[in-house]
């Protein structure tokens, strides 16, 4: 069986992984795209898109001991029936944080899921199973579940409207593409209102 399709980060490693793309990779048991276990890895400003992950793993799977930054990334119609679709935390260990990513048409399980307490916010998800599946909710600042008002929902640029909440005063630009890619005034966005992940849970109870 494949194990980890594109990316492993193991034994005391240390990986920088920036501004790639990752599309169409598969995995029968673990994470589709990138692995990191007992290891140390920033992962920012990549594109993940119609990847399939395993039985364990979601597309990015921190483990074990590993420490992580995983921030202004774009995951898009990714899928996983285990872990977290976009990002799978299988960790106790308190020091990954997962920052400004655009989560989208994302399926199987959450986008995010989380074995124990970590840093997670400015993350907008968006029909992603509901944003994430673990504990500490009322911890879990500053994330949006609203439309990021992509301009190509279909396609694998991951480029949002002038008038998308990607552009955030909060939190700065959220995703991996910040260049504006169309203009849909007929489709303002949402009201840019930070909320705790315990109110979003609550409205898909």
């Amino acid at each position: 069986a494949v194990k980890t399709a594109a990316l492993s980060v193991i034994v005391s490693s240390n990986a920088d992984i920036q501004r790639n793309v990752f599309k169409r990779n598969r995995s029968d048991v673990l994470a589709a795209a990138i692995g990191v276990n007992d290891s140390d890895a920033t992962i920012a400003h990549n594109m993940f898109t119609d990847n399939v992950s395993g039985s364990v793993g979601g597309t990015v799977d921190i483990a074990n001991w590993a420490t992580a930054e995983v921030s202004n990334n774009t995951f898009l119609r990714n899928r996983a029936d285990a872990g977290g679709s976009c990002i799978s935390l299988n960790t106790s260990y308190h020091y990954v944080r997962v920052l400004n990513n655009l989560a989208a048409f994302n399926g199987g399980t959450p986008a995010i899921g989380f074995l124990d307490c970590q840093i997670i916010g400015c993350n907008i998800i968006w029909e992603s199973g509901g944003g994430y599946n673990g504990p500490c909710a009322s911890d879990l600042e500053n994330n949006l579940n609203i439309d990021p008002l992509l301009c190509d929902p279909d396609g694998d640029l991951g480029q949002v409207a002038a008038e998308s909440p990607c552009f955030s005063e909060v939190c700065g630009f959220i995703g991996a593409n910040p260049r504006v890619g169309c203009s849909r005034p007929g489709n303002k966005a949402l009201p840019r209102e930070a909320t705790t992940w315990g109110s979003l849970k609550a409205s898909y109870r």
